[in-house]
């Protein structure tokens, strides 16, 4: 408690005099903290002295001097703010009220957090702290303040009566408690722990308090709470945790508190108690976990038979205190509806404590448990389900998967997680097999079985002596395969854990596969570790690190090495992904990420050749399902062994098997996908020249599996299947002439799809890159430009796309001439901006002139003379043509049907483009057959907001006005008005041509 060396009896006053408390505090901020502490004051009818509102900003010396000199009690309240300091002054007046109030008894208060503490009241706060005279306590809220002020001043005033004390006295039941991992939960997140931990102290309070607890100390997150009996204390501590586990905690916040109790005798010395008795209950509390209650023996027995109901001790065994030299009793309060599982004691002898019953010595040699493991709840869930499910029989499950994601750590974790299930828990390093006996030989003297001549013999022997036990549990890291582990498995009752890369345990019991974590568990790892990371930091970073839980781990700890912003570790990681991937120091996995495969990569080498050359080309794909028709196809443009392997299904489909038994790869239909971290080390291994070679191989073989025209929805699938591997490579191919139209057809096809957004985001890079690579007035680079310039059309940026689409037409009839396809095309696209900025004339002119050059050149028939012609048909209609829209529309849809199919997007756009046009002429009942077709076939084809299918939508609600279907109507215009806004703008013409449409429930005045 914060109260000076002073003697207290000069605080008693004669019954008609009031002790008069000093409030000492900055008025410029914590003006509720006063109000708080003048209420705590007069909560014990005491005197508050201090300045209210309506005080001088600054109240000069002799002011608050004669306050002082008034008053019995000096309480300071600090937080950001070192006060003023006046003419001819050093100090402020909040250090020199400090000051002056030297002698009296004095209760000091810090709130926190305080990020922008002047440093006056820094260095005057350290002052205090150096002096050793004075301390002080932390508080969050005003109402903790309130709390803190009324059990000081009640503590003060009881010390204050001739040696007279409240505490308990004689045999004492103490209890200490303090939250488990709570570094990690102020580091998790600063903001919000300082209110976190004051209600936590207020679940802690209110329950000790109604049990006749008296709180003797509370240092940061602990308390230590001295009660008249031990069934009080009992009582206290089972309330205290059940309403602990009831409050409703933030996200990352979940506080949990371990107690250790412990009745003795312990003397009162200036208001504190001193004895073993107090160090002992401290130890006992120190061994518990978070949310566990120990308690001594001596608590044990004074409870007896008499606990509440929903309440049970538990024995856990003898063990040895820090500091106390023999094993002594622990027993466990079991709380009805609360866990009762924790991890082993942490006692200085945990490995070998000694059970309640008399039975076998408890052995455990589990590295230690990992403070940062989070998530997988629900595998650990369905792990235990699997291992308690064998009952009578022994149970062998085995964790499988890919190296670093997390199969060591999980098996770990459940051994921590539910140690009470076990007597025995040994840890066994499989990986080389040469070396189990030796450690399972340890284990045997461990238990003290007999020990044979050989070391063979005494595994046997162990083996045998845990046939006739229960409760124990094997755990073999990181085995290579069964035979590794078959002979070592003892039958009986106990439990077998092995973590493996290989996937084919089946033989020997049940296999787990451990995939890379959730993305909301990688957030919330990389976030307990790093805490300056932001949710969308988090999620940016997860993505990069493909949420394998080595790499995040291994980000998390070079970011603590470095203290580098995790801004800047994003940034690198993305432009230097090898060098990060080498870096940073992680305990617990085996190795880091750029050395975790390589044993298995070596092995693979020499036992498939075709599969490590399949690994090298998947690395320079995206980290996405790989179509094994990629590699089938065309298995010349292949190296040997790979060549041969890939000309035969059954042989490519052994070699996907052979990186799928070394959990390299996962295998799906038709196809497999090998991690991104995976992919990027293996690249990074590769010699300069090899990489080029696998990087040449993987461009040639995605241009040799091209679908075809882009608009064609027949090939769609196959782009859909190529199209992520196609941009991950694209600059791998930008000297490849097949490579760079097979980006272009992509591109192409994610805007006829009705992904112009996706199109735009690849467009755009793309024609930066390949002005810089290949020039600006490449055939290719003008290419990427026009199909730029209809996927910002397609998005409502039809000025951007004018812009675009003028300059790239300018530079196609210079350096290809004027009836080039390439410039034809590009005049197509301009077309296309110009409909949606409502140029009409313009619209036409260069519509004509195109659709002239275009049937003369490419014929009538040709996709870039019909999409030419669907534009001039709304071109007509912008200019109030419709009678010559209506005559070209109904020639363009009926040859789009002919050459290029119903579903064919040129096809949808000349059908919306014709009812468009008869919107103008009246032919409602035309109108509406066509429009109700195409909205249709478009919505399935392209999309609900393509602009294809909202012109057919916006036909189709005139069509009903017309036709007085006002019912029909009103929805879809409203529909349609919504997403024409969203997608297009709002001055965009469609959107205000819609727009006329439901604000007058008629065929408006003007077509656009």
């Amino acid at each position: 408690m914060s109260i000076s060396t002073q003697d207290r009896s000069a605080v008693i006053l004669t019954p008609d005099q009031r002790v008069r408390v000093f409030i000492s505090s900055t008025l410029d901020e914590l003006a509720e903290e006063r109000t708080a502490a003048r209420r705590a004051i007069r909560r014990l009818h005491l005197v508050p002295v201090g300045y209210e509102s309506g005080a001088p900003p600054h109240p000069p010396q002799s002011m608050y001097r004669a306050y002082l000199e008034q008053s019995q009690i000096f309480v300071g309240i600090y937080w950001q703010r070192y006060g003023w300091v006046g003419p001819g002054m050093e100090i402020s007046d909040l250090e020199d009220e400090f000051r002056l109030a030297a002698g009296m008894p004095m209760l000091l208060y810090l709130k926190r957090p305080a990020p922008d503490q002047e440093p006056g009241l820094t260095a005057m706060i350290e002052g205090i702290r150096s002096a050793g005279a004075v301390s002080y306590r932390h508080f969050a809220t005003a109402k903790e303040l309130e709390r803190l002020l009324v059990d000081d001043l009640a503590v003060l005033l009881s010390e204050s009566f001739a040696g007279a004390t409240i505490l308990p006295s004689g045999t004492v039941t103490f209890l200490f408690t303090d939250i488990a991992g709570s570094t990690q939960l102020l580091r998790g997140d600063p903001k919000g722990y300082p209110a976190a931990l004051a209600a936590h102290r207020d679940l802690l309070r209110s329950a000790f308090a109604a049990h006749g607890g008296r709180e003797v100390d509370t240092q940061g997150d602990s308390f230590f709470v001295a009660f008249p009996t031990a069934g009080q204390a009992v009582a206290a501590a089972a309330e205290a945790q059940r309403s602990l586990a009831a409050h409703s905690w933030p996200d990352r916040l979940h506080v949990r508190v371990r107690m250790g109790l412990h009745t003795g005798e312990a003397a009162v010395v200036a208001g504190d108690y001193v004895g073993l008795a107090v160090h002992h209950a401290a130890r006992i509390a120190a061994a518990a976990s978070g949310g566990q209650v120990l308690v001594s023996d001596a608590v044990a027995a004074l409870i007896g038979d008499e606990l509440p109901s929903g309440l049970a001790l538990r024995s856990v065994g003898e063990h040895r205190l820090k500091d106390f030299p023999r094993p002594a009793p622990l027993y466990q309060l079991d709380i009805a509806g609360l866990p009762t599982d924790f991890p082993p004691l942490r006692t200085s002898d945990q490995d070998s404590a000694v059970p309640s019953g008399g039975r076998s010595r408890r052995v455990w040699n589990a590295p230690a448990r990992n403070p940062h493991f989070s998530g997988r709840d629900d595998l650990l869930a369905e792990l235990r389900r699997r291992l308690r499910a064998g009952e009578a029989t022994l149970v062998v499950q085995a964790l499988y998967g890919l190296g670093g994601v997390g199969k060591t750590q999980l098996a770990l974790e459940y051994a921590h997680r539910f140690a009470a299930d076990y007597d025995v828990v040994w840890w066994v390093d499989a990986e080389q097999p040469v070396l189990i006996p030796d450690q399972l030989a340890a284990l045997a003297a461990k238990l003290g079985a007999p020990v044979g001549p050989t070391v063979a013999d005494s595994v046997d022997r162990l083996l045998a002596d845990l046939r006739g036990r229960d409760r124990w549990l094997l755990i073999f890291d990181n085995a290579e395969r069964p035979a590794d582990i078959a002979g070592y498995l003892p039958g009986g009752t106990g439990h077998v854990l092995i973590t493996s890369r290989y996937p084919a345990w089946g033989a020997l019991g049940g296999r787990l596969e451990v995939d890379v974590l959730p993305r909301r568990e990688t957030i919330a790892l990389l976030r307990d570790r790093i805490a300056t990371l932001d949710e969308k930091l988090a999620d940016d970073l997860a993505a990069e690190l493909g949420d394998l839980p080595l790499a995040a781990a291994q980000a998390a700890a070079y970011l603590e090495q470095t203290d580098l912003s995790p801004e800047d570790y994003l940034r690198r990681f993305r432009t230097r992904r090898a060098i990060l991937l080498a870096r940073g120091d992680v305990l617990g996995y085996h190795g880091r990420v750029d050395t975790a495969w390589a044993l298995s990569v070596e092995r693979l080498r020499a036992e498939d050749p075709a599969a490590v050359q399949l690994l090298e080309i998947a690395a320079f794909l995206a980290p996405e399902p790989i179509p094994l028709s990629l590699l089938s196809g065309h298995p010349e443009l292949l190296a040997e062994p790979l060549r041969d392997a890939a000309a035969d299904p059954d042989v490519l489909a052994d070699t996907v098997g052979a990186l799928v038994g070394y959990s390299l790869a996962h295998r799906y239909p038709g196809a497999f996908q090998v991690h991104r971290l995976v992919q990027a080390v293996i690249r990074n291994q590769l010699p300069r020249d090899d990489q080029q070679a696998a990087a040449d191989r993987v461009v040639a073989l995605l241009a040799a599996a091209s679908p075809g025209d882009p608009e064609d929805p027949l090939s769609w699938a196959g782009y859909t299947e190529l199209t992520s591997h196609v941009l991950a490579t694209a600059p791998l191919g930008d000297h490849s002439p097949a490579g760079r139209q097979l980006v272009l057809d992509t591109a192409h096809y994610l805007h006829a799809h009705g992904d112009s957004d996706s199109s735009r985001a690849v467009g755009e890079p793309l024609l930066e890159r390949w002005r810089s690579v290949l020039g600006p007035d490449h055939p290719d680079t003008l290419t990427a430009a026009s199909i730029l310039t209809v996927a910002l059309n397609g998005l409502g940026d039809s000025e951007q796309a004018r812009i675009l689409g003028t300059d790239t037409l300018e530079r196609c009839r210079r350096v290809l001439g004027p009836d080039d396809p390439s410039t034809l095309w590009a005049a197509a696209a301009l077309t296309t901006a110009l409909v949606g900025l409502s140029q009409a004339e313009e619209t036409r002119t260069l519509g004509e002139n195109t659709l002239e050059r275009s049937r003369r050149v490419l014929g009538p028939d040709h996709a870039t003379t019909l999409w030419t012609a669907v534009n001039l048909t709304v071109a007509h209609v912008l200019v109030g043509d419709a009678e010559a829209a209506r005559v070209l529309g109904q020639d363009t849809l009926e040859r789009c049907r002919r050459v290029l199919g119903a579903d064919h997007p040129t096809t949808l756009w000349a059908a919306a483009a014709l009812a468009f046009a008869l919107t103008g002429l009246g032919e409602a009942e035309q109108t509406r057959a066509l429009a109700q077709d195409t909205l249709e076939r478009s919505r399935r084809a392209l999309g609900p907001d393509h602009t294809t299918t909202l012109t057919s939508a916006a036909a189709l609600t005139q069509a009903l006005n017309q036709l007085g279907e006002a019912d029909l109507a009103g929805p879809l215009g409203e529909d349609t008005l919504q997403r024409t806004r969203r997608v297009l703008g709002l001055e965009n013409p469609l959107t205000q041509y819609v727009l006329k449409t439901v604000g007058d429930g008629t065929r408006p005045r003007e077509t656009p």
